[in-house]
């Protein structure tokens, strides 16, 4: 049975992923499962998975409760094309008592890329640098003091929350 956990509405609140073993080690997401077996992927500004298979939400609202369909961590074979589905949480959201357009919680790291990630020259990188607060926090990315341009080989991912650079270069 799915466990369930308690989230305060308007609050930044993390899911941690338990995937089935597999080797190699398996690509690792969540997955939103209905009560009949119905599965939707998660496409929304306020959650992000993060490169360690958590997910974020960058804040939690009543719309995030889960009575009748449950969260589910899932991990892919790299060889075959099946998936196995690891935990399931059901989210009971707590109230704050306040309407929801008054809810207020100030931006609070939740996953950021290391300081000195190592990326191959010629390959791909994706850097994260994902926030929860009420409202939700806008991502700027910046290099050397100046807002980054995206272009064909640097683009954002995750609503902002993640820059994907191509083809890395010194």
């Amino acid at each position: 049975p799915p466990i369930r956990e308690n989230a305060q509405e308007g609050d930044p609140f993390k899911l941690v992923c338990q995937p089935p073993d597999g080797w190699p080690k398996p690509n690792v997401y969540w997955l939103i499962q209905n009560a009949d077996g119905g599965i939707k992927s998660i496409n929304n500004s306020r959650m992000t998975l993060d490169p360690e298979g958590n997910l974020w939400f960058s804040n939690v609202t009543r719309h995030d409760a889960s009575d009748d369909f449950y969260y589910a961590c899932a991990a892919t074979s790299v060889f075959r094309n099946e998936y196995k589905v690891g935990n399931r949480v059901t989210l009971n959201v707590v109230p704050t008592g306040t309407s929801a357009s008054q809810n207020r919680h100030e931006p609070v790291q939740q996953y950021v890329t290391r300081k000195n990630e190592v990326a191959l020259r010629g390959r791909k990188v994706e850097l994260y640098c994902i926030f929860g607060g009420t409202p939700l926090p806008q991502t700027v990315w910046s290099k050397d003091g100046q807002q980054i341009r995206t272009s064909d080989r640097v683009t954002q991912n995750n609503y902002g929350k993640s820059l994907v650079i191509k083809h890395a270069m010194l």
